[in-house]
């Protein structure tokens, strides 16, 4: 099997696309403080999920494997997934497919134990997309996966790249049904 490798962003690459975000801003001082007021319109949620977003992280009901903050720039995946995986096999192959160029090891997953959901939100037309997992619940007959499709505001100061934002997570292993509940958000998660 052959696989064909994209531009590889460097990390000089990288800290000049986040000095762009940082430099043309998210918002303006319009925009309305949601701690007091409802939202109205099209207004843009606000806030910094950047510190923590791409390492592994345990939550209740689930362990982040790997979400990344900034959208991926390749992919070999162009149409929505969501995807349970229960086994080594299928997981490293989504793990390739969602970034080519990754340079991070996989995260290991003991499949007698857990099983790995893979979202993706296919290809986004900008930066600053971004698919966060905010609760995984059980009832009697299945689990339920609620997720945020996060996009950005009009004000965002999202750059034109084609992005491709996923995230791995593992939860308990089970025969139950997974249910998949989406949130869509629209937001600067990348505060200047």
């Amino acid at each position: 099997m052959t696989i064909m490798y994209k531009a590889f962003w460097t990390p000089a690459k990288l800290i000049l696309l986040l000095a762009a975000y940082s430099l043309s801003g998210c918002g303006s001082d319009s925009t309305p403080d949601t701690s007091s007021t409802p939202p109205e319109g099209n207004h843009c949620r606000t806030q910094n999920s950047f510190e923590n977003m791409g390492t592994e992280e345990t939550h209740p009901g689930f362990t982040e494997l790997r979400c990344p903050a900034l959208a991926e720039h390749t992919s070999d995946i162009t149409d929505q997934q969501l995807e349970v995986i229960d086994n080594n096999h299928q997981y490293i192959e989504r793990y390739a497919m969602a970034d080519p160029n990754n340079q991070t090891a996989l995260p290991d997953v003991d499949f007698s134990e857990k099983r790995v959901v893979f979202l993706h939100m296919g290809e986004q037309p900008s930066s600053n997309h971004l698919i966060q997992v905010t609760e995984v619940s059980e009832s009697e007959s299945s689990i339920t996966i609620t997720y945020e499709a996060i996009t950005p505001c009009d004000d965002c100061g999202a750059d034109g790249a084609l992005t491709y934002p996923y995230c791995f997570i593992a939860i308990e292993q089970t025969d139950k049904p997974i249910v998949f509940n989406e949130l869509a958000v629209t937001e600067c998660w990348l505060e200047p």
